[in-house]
């Protein structure tokens, strides 16, 4: 969540000059380096020479060396995972986000992503890799295979917001990671732009709930921080028969 201009979000079309952006550096979630793999090779092409292209590139000074005209999809390398100092300032970054189509965003040290709320408000359709959680097979999340918690207990105001309908999911299959993305670019090229655009649409519906709205006209973060509350808390009712909360909705009727 962010302050932010909450001006309207960039056109609702499929149509973007850029297919995919991604803009970060490795982590200790051993999955970013294989997807800094296929992102790698997508831009600058397969083995020394595309090392070589990469070594070559200033991102910060030539932004465009980074984006490969035939794929269409831009990558700006941050150096060090310690000292991740972006090509990209972070107006640039916004602007570049609001040309894609798609933002992708890998999973990183912790079991949330702010690369991906930075999507949902620059109404970039966010692209998240799910695993099994190990709460069970039916559960999963957007960090790491067999580990941390369920996604809707990372994502905020599950209740209000349905998060799955923002992001496109990219299933990755615990025992074998890198062929489970291999080709996630090319698949991604098949979403249909009705899909698309339904989601830029629904970004533009809840985005203002990740906002913190400071004329206060509006419902805004600080709203559904309250409502999540109200939720937990039962009444002075419930409380005398030892009943549990009723369900939001229903609540806030």
């Amino acid at each position: 969540m962010a302050r932010w201009d909450a001006a309207a979000c960039r056109p609702n079309t499929a149509s973007k000059p850029i297919f995919a952006f991604y803009q970060g550096a490795h982590s200790f979630n051993g999955f970013r380096g294989l997807f800094m793999d296929v992102i790698h090779r997508a831009v600058f092409g397969p083995g020394q020479a595309g090392q070589d292209a990469a070594k070559r590139c200033d991102c910060a000074r030539a932004p465009e060396c980074c984006v490969n005209a035939s794929s269409g999809v831009a990558y700006f390398h941050s150096g060090s995972h310690w000292l991740p100092t972006t090509p990209l300032g972070f107006k640039a970054t916004i602007e570049w986000m609001q040309r894609s189509r798609f933002c992708l965003c890998p999973p990183g040290d912790v079991p949330y992503n702010k690369r991906y709320f930075t999507a949902l408000l620059a109404g970039c359709v966010p692209v998240v890799f799910s695993f099994r959680s190990q709460l069970g097979p039916s559960e999963r999340n957007w960090w790491k295979p067999l580990k941390g918690p369920g996604q809707r207990d990372v994502d905020p105001f599950y209740k209000q917001i349905n998060h799955s309908k923002l992001a496109v999911e990219v299933f990755v299959d615990e025992r074998d990671q890198a062929g489970s993305i291999e080709h996630f670019l090319h698949d991604l090229r098949h979403v249909p732009d009705a899909v698309i655009e339904a989601k830029q649409r629904a970004i533009e519906r809840v985005r203002h709930l990740l906002l913190y709205d400071m004329t206060g006209t509006r419902e805004d973060a600080f709203t559904c921080a309250l409502r999540q509350l109200l939720h937990m808390l039962p009444t002075r009712a419930q409380r005398e028969r030892g009943l549990a909360p009723v369900d939001l909705k229903t609540r806030l009727e």
